[in-house]
């Protein structure tokens, strides 16, 4: 990132908190706006140019994934059981019908890089992070703009190793 991608990020970032720290009237909608000119001073790489049609698929595949992980609850009844049915159903659907693997792999990219900003940034704006830690959080987003689903990949892999040997040692434990 250049130095002057990295000055406009830091900049619109302290404008975000300050913003936030002691928000007056109409405060809340012109720190959302500075977070978002931070988001956008992050550069993206270069990725694969995708056709308008392309595009679309991937827009609505983001959404349905949106879509799936908002309705999943930790102890559902049986309606909520049945809105997450259907709402997955409905992803598989779009899924069968995109036309490659690499565009619901975008996808779900994509949907990951929009959450991991979505919750860097309100760690930062909830006051959790110092002010000195822009350059932090600058790097974060660069990271993050940068992933590709081969790193995303990895890291489910990983977490997924984690989780079972975590369980395993749990289990051997109860014994």
């Amino acid at each position: 990132m250049s130095s002057l991608d990295t000055s406009a990020a830091e900049a619109s970032l302290k404008k975000a908190l300050e913003l936030l720290r002691d928000p007056g009237p109409g405060d809340l909608d012109r720190a959302r706006h500075a977070a978002q000119a931070a988001v956008r001073a992050v550069p993206n790489e270069p990725g694969k140019e995708w056709s308008a049609a392309e595009e679309s698929q991937i827009k609505a595949l983001v959404e349905r994934i949106r879509k799936v992980h908002h309705v999943s609850r930790q102890d559902p009844n049986w309606w909520q059981r049945k809105r997450e049915w259907r709402a997955r159903r409905r992803l598989g659907d779009l899924a069968v019908g995109a036309d490659s693997m690499e565009l619901l792999n975008e996808a779900e990219l994509r949907y990951w890089k929009k959450r991991s900003v979505t919750e860097a940034l309100l760690e930062f704006g909830t006051g959790t992070m110092a002010e000195d830690d822009i350059q932090l959080l600058d790097s974060r987003l660069a990271t993050v703009h940068g992933a590709t689903y081969e790193d995303l990949r990895r890291a489910k892999r990983q977490l997924a190793e984690r989780s079972s040997t975590s369980g395993e040692h749990r289990a051997a434990g109860a014994e």
